[in-house]
């Protein structure tokens, strides 16, 4: 057994398309075995990653937010990728500590939220995809936020030209931020369960993903086993002419992971994958069912390919990949010579079949 699952990982490996090349972080200084990387956005032949400059051995000089070229998309060219400027460290107009990343709608807009550091409060910043810039009047200060927990952004979904609603957790206990892009402004919404909950435990957000084929968002933390959702439908569209300050949502409780975890994804076809920490494992729960052990599935499970998932994402082709670092955020390990130079850092775990209409275990 033990020599069928070493011949099943290295034939994963062999069939794995390196799809960044991280070589050329060394032209920005950092450290391409030992960097964190928090999120990543992929848009067309390009990838966003967020690199907090407080993790593990990040450096303040570094970058936090660098583009590499996105190679799985072999339709098109990959252009040259040049520093982003707007990141001097302590500048609190500059961008300093990129934790999450989203893109709304089909704009070329690409959302950062900032957990700041020792001298500049959180935000959210603007960066144009199109203009390679960033757009400074276009800025949410969140200077009122507790910037210690700060880990996940998300923009609804949907075609729409229009302007779109962004969510941010972990800003207190029972609480989510809900910012509206086009005014620039957020609103604290508190988080009302149901009653008749059998446990009602204060909930935070480190975790935030939004169903694609509807309103619905679940939510998570990263040290309690409790799955929540909401309906995004019913949190006003637009920004009240006088924002109310007991703006309420009612979440369902949905049932307990099978542990503690990290990444937090849906896909296409309802699954909610989560990579549980303990175990080196990404698993599948189908939500149509409750949450229990056997309406998970097993998708992935090796110490060596996935020491750690900080998160999962999607490519354009509905492919799910994994967001692999060496060590938890929260255990780094000091010594730099620990890194591992083979550690595939975007991991393929499943491959989306338009024909078939599903998803195929890599």
């Amino acid at each position: 057994m033990k020599l069928f699952l070493i011949i099943m990982i290295f034939f994963h490996i062999l069939f794995q398309m390196h799809c960044i090349d991280l070589n050329k972080l060394e032209s920005f200084g950092i450290n391409k075995n030992t960097f964190y990387v928090n999120d990543i956005l992929i848009y067309f032949n390009r990838a966003f990653l967020a690199i907090p400059r407080s993790t593990c051995q990040n450096n303040i000089s570094h970058p936090t937010l660098v583009e590499l070229p996105w190679k799985d998309n072999v339709i098109l060219k990959s252009r040259m990728q040049l520093p982003i400027e707007g990141q001097m460290w302590a500048d609190c107009k500059e961008l300093q500590n990129a934790v999450s990343l989203a893109k709304e709608g089909v704009k070329s807009k690409l959302w950062i939220l900032d957990q700041g550091n020792q001298f500049c409060p959180a935000k959210v910043m603007m960066y144009s995809m199109l203009h390679n810039r960033f757009i400074e009047n276009e800025l949410i200060d969140l200077a009122e936020v507790d910037r210690n927990r700060l880990n996940s952004l998300v923009v609804e979904n949907g075609t729409k030209i229009g302007d779109h609603r962004a969510f941010i957790g972990s800003v207190g206990e029972n609480e989510l931020l809900v910012c509206y892009l086009k005014n620039l402004k957020c609103v604290r919404a508190q988080l009302l369960q149901n009653s008749l909950q059998t446990s009602l435990k204060p909930i935070n957000g480190d975790f935030l993903t939004i169903n694609k084929g509807d309103s619905v968002m679940f939510f998570t933390s990263k040290d309690s086993l409790e799955v929540y959702s909401l309906d995004i439908q019913a949190i006003p569209e637009e920004l009240q002419a006088e924002p109310s300050d007991n703006l309420t949502i009612l979440v369902k409780y949905r049932g307990n992971k099978l542990g503690m975890s990290s990444g937090l994804m849906v896909d296409s076809q309802n699954g909610l994958l989560y990579y549980l920490t303990r175990d080196n494992v990404i698993v599948r729960w189908n939500t149509a069912k409750p949450l229990q052990a056997e309406y998970h599935d097993v998708l992935l499970q090796s110490s060596t390919l996935l020491p750690y998932v900080s998160r999962l994402f999607p490519d354009l082709q509905g492919n799910i990949f994994a967001l692999v670092n060496m060590w938890d955020p929260d255990n780094c390990l000091a010594n730099e010579e620990q890194g591992n130079e083979t550690l595939e850092r975007t991991l393929r775990i499943v491959k989306y079949n338009w024909m078939l209409d599903k998803y195929l275990i890599e």
